[in-house]
């Protein structure tokens, strides 16, 4: 059996309206136009009454293997004992690859890495 939804009123066994006419649509203050409503390119999220455009996040994310997640928290945990702070790990990733870029053998560790994982 189908549950019924909050705002279904006929599996509610409530009347629309005593008169038995469908209700008029309401209206909000300002009519939207698809211009104003949303922009192209925009990122939009939802506040519980309406769409809000969202501010773009200047984070980037990377998946990477479990194995890089705790070389990075193993880093940080020697850093955390050498300058006294905890520092973040996305400092501690950073660091770490920056670090890496100037490895002479980079490319030969990434293809490593990439038969290693996928088989090849």
């Amino acid at each position: 059996m189908k549950k019924p939804f909050p705002w279904d009123k006929s599996l509610l066994n409530e009347p629309p309206n005593p008169s038995g006419e469908l209700e008029p649509l309401k209206t909000m203050e300002k009519p939207m136009t698809p211009s104003t409503l949303y922009q192209k390119g925009k990122l939009y999220a939802f506040d519980g009454e309406a769409f809000v455009e969202l501010e773009p996040s200047d984070e980037r994310k990377l998946p990477v293997t479990e194995e890089a997640v705790n070389a990075v928290k193993a880093v940080r945990k020697v850093a955390h004992k050498a300058i006294g702070l905890r520092p973040e790990l996305s400092l501690c990733a950073s660091a770490m690859l920056l670090a890496a870029a100037e490895l002479p053998d980079i490319a030969q560790r990434v293809k490593a890495l990439g038969q290693k994982i996928y088989g090849s």
